[in-house]
């Protein structure tokens, strides 16, 4: 994964235009879907889990927290700003967490910061369990997409509908990307790291 963090890429470039971030959101999202279909939770998306290879195109990494979830786990973990209600509830939870993640990554990108951060986890904490965040984008589609990600009801989470990865691939936002050309990486990324050699571990 030559191209690095995309945390590290975000730091560079501090917020993503919804076209691109859109691109991004299909590809994690079609990694979700390959292991919510398997019953898996990831419990740790973010940022930082997401490196980027040599042409552009996201990995997922850090399988550390995952699990195989039939019906509900109750251990709390994951990162603070990108933890799903249900488990500040300690309601118990299944894989709906990562779709709920990538709702606060879809966001993050967007406005160069998660929609709950604050100084004190605690607050943090709140606002999560309040699903307390504001919009500073005026892209309808991209707002439509975050709320319906950041859905309290786990049932409800988009992703976890019927029509499952599909309802977010096939979102406004997403319309523009060909999936089967991005599944085959045809289809050129937002960014291609600038590479020296196979070698290369500048990024």
């Amino acid at each position: 994964a030559l191209g690095g963090e995309l945390f590290t890429r975000m730091q560079r470039v501090e917020r993503l235009k919804p076209k691109d971030a859109s691109v991004y959101v299909c590809m994690v999202a079609s990694a979700l879907g390959f292991l919510s279909e398997r019953h898996i939770a990831h419990r740790d998306l973010k940022l930082e889990n997401l490196l980027v290879d040599d042409v552009g195109y996201l990995k997922l990494v850090d399988f550390g927290f995952a699990k195989v979830i039939e019906t509900r786990s109750w251990t709390f973990c994951g990162t603070p700003d990108y933890l799903a209600p249900e488990i500040l509830a300690h309601k118990g939870h299944n894989y709906a967490v990562d779709w709920w993640a990538l709702g606060v990554l879809t966001y993050e990108m967007m406005h160069g910061e998660p929609p709950f951060m604050e100084d004190d986890q605690m607050h943090t904490f709140k606002r999560i369990t309040a699903n307390d965040y504001h919009m500073r984008i005026k892209d309808d589609k991209a707002a439509d997409l975050i709320n319906k990600m950041l859905q309290l009801n786990p049932a409800k989470r988009l992703g976890m509908l019927s029509g499952g990865v599909k309802d977010i691939t096939n979102h406004p936002l997403c319309a523009h990307v060909n999936m089967d050309a991005l599944l085959k990486k045809e289809l050129k990324p937002p960014w291609v790291p600038k590479l020296s050699s196979p070698l290369d571990a500048s990024n």
